[in-house]
């Protein structure tokens, strides 16, 4: 699911006309689900900021750095003007003042704090309740005074609800889940039509909610319709993870422990397909399909960069490891 969650995380940042709403109401509700599925509150604050160090921290900040560079050594010489590139990344900007900063890892920035939270909060289900009343609350309070910051801390308040319940499902259902997996993959044919008919039934309604940017907590005309919306999709995808899971390639697993890579540098490849796209596409269905492919273009040009990474400066990778077929 991460692999196809990436894919289309690539696609919106290709912004094919006419699918830019159905893409962004789900791409990253999804992915906070999926990421924060294998976590578990830790003994103690020692032992999961030790983890999260190698994990998300170290990669976070050496990939900002990377992609930083150029700003950085154009204004060596201007500190006033080099000081803010370390500040916004520091502090989870996506851009500070006109400065690069956290750019697309804005998302880590808010997966970690999301995490400490949960760590602080414990799971007592009173705390889970509060943590979701407040998140709504915050939400809505900063769309109704228009206070859509590029930040990382303000964008917890968006993020929150799509965390919890990877959380709860991981936490509180897993062997539940893992029973409905099972079924769902006894009946690739009907979760094939449940992929189909989500993503037709997303793809007309989704504009009704209005533009969904989570990097600056535009969750749309709704809060309750980038909810509803971004649980069809993410359950549209689901259904077809599911459906595709005897596909075990190793492509798929050198994808899934590199996405921070991909997630920093996707746009810099798609740069040079985008310009073929643009002028070979003649409306919005070829532009569609041509953007989808050429995002999967880019997104299997990773493969052998992860894999060259993970040798040479694992990391970068948060350490982990490409899995054996062993």
């Amino acid at each position: 699911m991460k692999a196809i969650g990436m894919l289309v995380i690539i696609w919106g940042h290709a912004f094919p006309t006419g699918l830019t709403a159905y893409i962004y109401s789900f791409n990253f509700p999804m992915f906070f689900i999926v990421s924060v599925y294998l976590f578990k509150q830790e003994a103690s604050m020692r032992i999961f900021f030790k983890k999260n160090l190698y994990s998300l921290i170290i990669p976070y900040l050496l990939l900002c750095l990377i992609k930083d560079f150029s700003h950085i050594t154009k204004y060596w010489n201007n500190f006033q003007e080099l000081i803010n590139c370390p500040i916004g990344i520091l502090t989870g900007f996506h851009t500070f003042n006109d400065a690069p900063a956290a750019k697309n890892l804005w998302f880590v920035y808010t997966l970690f704090l999301l995490k400490v939270i949960f760590q602080i909060s414990g799971n007592k289900r009173s705390n889970v309740i509060l943590l979701f009343v407040a998140a709504i609350v915050g939400a809505v309070t900063l769309s109704h005074y228009n206070i859509h910051l590029d930040w990382a801390v303000t964008n917890t308040f968006s993020a929150m609800p799509w965390f919890m319940l990877g959380y709860i499902i991981s936490s509180k259902y897993n062997i539940g889940f893992e029973r409905v997996v099972s079924r769902i993959k006894d009946k690739k044919y009907f979760a094939i039509a449940t992929f189909a008919i989500l993503t037709t039934l997303l793809l007309f309604i989704s504009a009704y909610n209005g533009e969904v940017r989570m990097f600056k907590g535009y969750y749309g005309h709704s809060i309750i319709l980038f909810l509803i919306f971004g649980l069809i999709g993410t359950i549209s995808i689901f259904m077809l993870s599911v459906s595709l899971d005897s596909i075990r390639s190793k492509a798929v697993q050198i994808i899934s422990i590199g996405t921070m890579v991909i997630l920093e540098f996707h746009r810099d490849l798609y740069h040079p397909f985008g310009k073929i796209v643009n002028n070979i596409s003649d409306g919005i269905v070829s532009e569609g399909l041509l953007s989808l492919t050429a995002s999967a273009i880019v997104l299997l040009l990773f493969i052998p960069i992860i894999m060259i990474l993970q040798k040479i400066f694992p990391i970068i990778l948060g350490k982990r490891k490409i899995p054996t077929n062993e």
